[in-house]
């Protein structure tokens, strides 16, 4: 059996990441620290709001109660709040992005709850800002939050969101980041989030029947889960379900050093005997 013997990767908050929260304290959080980073990296951080948004959850409201100052920042223009029509403009939201870098500002941060976009958007211009989003973080020097309440997100509107954001999920047990050949999993995976784990995969092996999805470059998945602390039943599940279709269509997934105590939950439940499954203590 493997043993994990490397650090722990990093996960830090730049990208098109996936915010997939299940209270209003934890969204907050996440919202903090995203802005907090950006506002310390001298970005231009714009958010997306209804005018009508109580000052509890309003950004601003938001920040202060967790003790970030965001006076100068406003008053500077580094912090922007803009009403949701202003933030999907019709030419797009690269034209945010180049209005910002025209005022010398050298990265932009965009962010905005799905809920509140959809009060405003239409679902397929929405689905539509996704992808273009997904490029620009690609191709300039943007990052994106996109917030969705993990209740109702679930089945194919899942599929969609974790589909438009392979660059990074934030959930409030799981957290993935792109990795040489697959990805990077840390926190943990039971029967609360197993499905969110399955809908990952599914992407990233292109195996689910929507459109657009992505597939692996070669014929190895590899998934770096040194960092993953726990994995329970449910999870070992979602990971051979959602692995089945690319593993018998001459796929493999590569499990690389996982703690003691997942190795463990892996050769319980067999997945290291499992077609198309290896577990390794590191990469070549």
């Amino acid at each position: 059996m493997a043993t994990a013997t490397q650090g722990t990767p990093a996960v830090g908050w730049d990208g098109h990441l996936l915010l997939l929260h299940r209270s209003e304290a934890e969204r907050g959080d996440a919202v903090t620290e995203w802005v907090r980073h950006g506002l310390e990296s001298d970005e231009r951080v714009i958010y997306a709001e209804r005018p009508e948004e109580s000052p509890e959850r309003s950004l601003l409201g938001v920040l202060h109660e967790r003790g970030l100052d965001t006076s100068a920042a406003v008053e500077e223009g580094r912090l922007v709040v803009l009403p949701v029509g202003d933030f999907y403009p019709r030419e797009g939201q690269a034209a945010l992005v180049d209005r910002a870098l025209d005022e010398g500002f050298h990265r932009v941060r965009l962010s905005a709850e799905a809920r509140v976009a959809l009060s405003k958007v239409a679902q397929d211009d929405y689905e539509h800002y996704e992808d273009a989003m997904d490029v620009l973080c690609a191709t300039r020097p943007v990052s994106a939050l996109c917030q969705y309440d993990q209740g109702s997100t679930t089945g194919w509107w899942l599929r969609r969101a974790t589909g438009s954001h392979l660059g990074g999920l934030r959930e409030t047990q799981l957290r993935s980041t792109p990795a040489e050949g697959g990805l990077c999993l840390v926190g943990s995976v039971d029967v609360s989030n197993d499905r969110v784990l399955e809908a990952v995969l599914q992407q990233v092996t292109g195996l689910h029947d929507e459109p657009g999805a992505a597939s692996p470059d070669d014929d190895l998945l590899w998934l770096d889960v040194r960092a993953l602390d726990f994995i329970d039943v449910a999870g070992c599940r979602a990971l051979a379900r959602s692995t089945e279709r690319f593993r018998r269509g001459g796929g493999g997934v590569v499990l690389v050093a996982p703690k003691p105590v997942v190795d463990r939950t892996l050769h319980l439940m067999g997945l290291d005997e499992m077609p198309g499954v290896a577990v390794v203590t590191g990469r070549p």
